[in-house]
């Protein structure tokens, strides 16, 4: 691609990968993917502007409606073990998943913690944090995911638009919530940059993207969830994001893989409609992708490809340099 560069290294030699199709939300069009010969970075190119982007989130967007699958809090212990008892599938999945791969929020927080989420869609994370006391600020692009949020607690600061535009003080937030969104954002740079400015020396950005060296992305390809075209302008790698997070000031806390059930599956739903012509929305399959008997029984894969550092998802949590 004449005068493109990557974003990470700068080089400006790529190979073709495959045409990608919005398989999530069914937009019309095709995107070419391509992967950077230096650092591996994946890129749909030409780079897609941020403004014509919006058109891929419907109203309907999953983000924008996180908070209807929040679990209500059980409450007592008496009441959690009656809960249990009832439903043991559910029970194993809590031990396997959050306790034996650990796949809970690695961050402690506590009581007056400024805590920044950017692409907070209808706030399900902040909502889940006030509980401890915690400061919360929301970032979204949509005005009534964020009117939903601040109707569930009218003490959130939201901004609707992009983070730098928002204006915040410099060395303001403790804890800076990046999940699922790095790999939206054209201006990575850009964003970064802002986080890192806005960011207490002693705070840390937490970071969680699709990894484009996991083995699920080697078995299903172009069928890999992870891919989202055309909201993922990016794939990162493990390595291709150290170089990003040197580029811009921070250093690497700690990072881990994460796999689940839910994008290996989706895959699959992905396949099994491009073989049989069929159209399959993911948010109305949750009888699959959310069966507690299909989480047990993928569990042990997902134990294998996180030892092995090849899980579906990478988290950093990152600290200012």
């Amino acid at each position: 691609m004449a005068g493109i560069s990557c974003k990470i290294c700068g080089n400006k030699s790529f190979s073709y990968l495959y045409k990608g199709i919005d398989r999530f939300c069914f937009v019309e069009g095709d995107y070419d993917l391509y992967k950077c010969d230096k650092c591996g970075l994946i890129i749909i190119l030409p780079y897609l502007q941020q403004d014509i982007l919006k058109k891929y989130y419907p109203d309907n967007y999953y983000s924008y409606s996180d908070t209807n699958r929040m679990q209500e809090d059980i409450g007592s212990v008496k009441d959690k073990l009656i809960f249990y008892l009832k439903h043991p599938i559910k029970a194993a999945n809590c031990i396997m998943y959050s306790k034996i791969l650990k796949q809970k929020d690695c961050l402690t927080y506590k009581k007056d913690l400024n805590i920044l989420d950017i692409g907070c869609g209808d706030g399900r994370y902040l909502l889940e944090k006030r509980k401890y006391g915690c400061n919360c600020f929301g970032v979204d692009i949509n005005k009534e995911a964020l009117d939903k949020l601040k109707k569930a607690d009218p003490n959130m600061v939201v901004y609707c638009g992009n983070l730098w535009e928002a204006k915040f003080p410099d060395n303001h937030f403790d804890v800076v919530n990046l999940s699922s969104v790095l790999e939206h954002i054209v201006d990575i740079d850009t964003l970064l940059l802002e986080i890192n400015r806005i960011l207490k020396k002693s705070g840390v950005l937490r970071i969680h993207v699709p990894n484009s060296r996991s083995l699920t992305y080697k078995i299903f390809g172009k069928y890999w969830m992870g891919l989202d075209v055309p909201r993922h302008v990016y794939t990162f790698s493990i390595n291709n994001l150290k170089l990003l997070f040197k580029k811009v000031n921070f250093k690497v806390g700690s990072y881990r893989t994460v796999e689940n059930s839910y994008d290996f599956i989706c895959s699959i739903i992905y396949v099994y409609n491009s073989i049989f012509k069929k159209k399959c929305e993911i948010m109305k399959c949750s009888n699959v992708w959310d069966n507690e008997l299909l989480k047990l029984l993928f569990s042990p894969y997902a134990f294998l490809v996180n030892a092995l550092k090849v899980g579906d998802s990478v988290e950093f949590v990152l600290k200012k340099e």
